[in-house]
């Protein structure tokens, strides 16, 4: 079992969740959001409070790719879409591609801005979504 942080350093840090062993730690990456596994457990989605995604391989800790987001955005159950806000004011939520970083949709409609997102656990076919 593995856990992974996010340090004030911007490093993500994964460790072994018997042993409390630092296992890999990745190069700085201004990573002081929030941390997600992929579904598969191969990747971590990272966001942060300067408007960039990044995507790492958890076996290697390298940056696979990073795109425009916010200060969160989490996995499709399938792995293949990420949601996250984006827009000047932060009110639209974008679907992305997981292995492109290109936008899929833009949701529009909140009244302020996007402050969390789920897609239902079955098949990923639902989204909720709530601002403040």
């Amino acid at each position: 079992a593995w856990l992974a942080s996010a340090s004030g350093d911007g490093s993500i840090r994964l460790w072994d969740a018997t042993t409390g062993a630092l296992l890999r730690a990745t190069q700085q990456a201004d990573t002081r959001g929030k941390l997600h596994f992929s579904p598969t457990d191969i990747l971590i989605l990272a966001s942060s409070s300067y408007d960039l995604i990044t995507l790492w391989d958890v076996d290697s800790g390298k940056m696979i790719r990073s795109f425009a987001g916010c200060f969160f955005a989490v996995f499709s159950p399938d792995g293949r879409t990420i949601a996250t806000p984006r827009s000047a004011d932060y009110r639209d939520l974008l679907l992305v591609n997981a292995e492109t970083g290109a936008l899929r949709l833009r949701l529009v409609g909140h009244e302020s801005f996007v402050s969390s997102a789920s897609f239902s656990v079955d098949d990923g076919s639902k989204l909720a979504s709530g601002s403040m």
